[in-house]
């Protein structure tokens, strides 16, 4: 199952990708789409039971094994930053056996912390801001 964020300041942007098999987006959830915050049941292509209670829809990818990125974007300020955590730690993915009633709480800090990353990629590197001493274009 993935859940999508019900409190997201008006401003936010966020979006959660589902790819099939062959990583082509099948589902596109997010505030551009006006999706409702909930419960999503993602299910194989020849699943055939009803929507749960609780649950908002099923979305139905064409093969068994899908992939699912989400995303809260961000200004380079710390306060938009907070902000997208705190939308982040409202989606997630989890089985549906792991599922309880009322919302989950997901711990993106806790992603963060876990990262593994490639040869010769270094935390500084990714914790530098490209951005940091550049003018905007507007």
């Amino acid at each position: 199952m993935v859940q999508t964020p019900a409190d997201v300041p008006a401003v936010h942007c966020w979006t959660i990708q589902v790819a099939d098999l062959v990583t082509k987006v099948i589902h596109q959830l997010g505030s551009a789409s006006k999706t409702p915050g909930g419960k999503y049941l993602l299910v194989g292509p020849r699943w055939m039971g009803s929507l749960p209670a609780g649950f908002i829809d099923v979305p139905r990818p064409p093969t068994n094994f899908v992939a699912v990125f989400e995303r809260a974007f961000a200004a380079h300020d710390e306060q938009s930053k907070r902000a997208a955590r705190r939308v982040l730690n409202q989606i997630g993915v989890v089985a549906y056996s792991k599922n309880t009633s009322g919302p989950l709480v997901f711990d993106c800090e806790a992603s963060a912390r876990n990262k593994v990353l490639p040869a010769g990629v270094t935390a500084e590197k990714v914790a530098a801001d490209p951005l940091h001493g550049s003018r905007r274009m507007d």
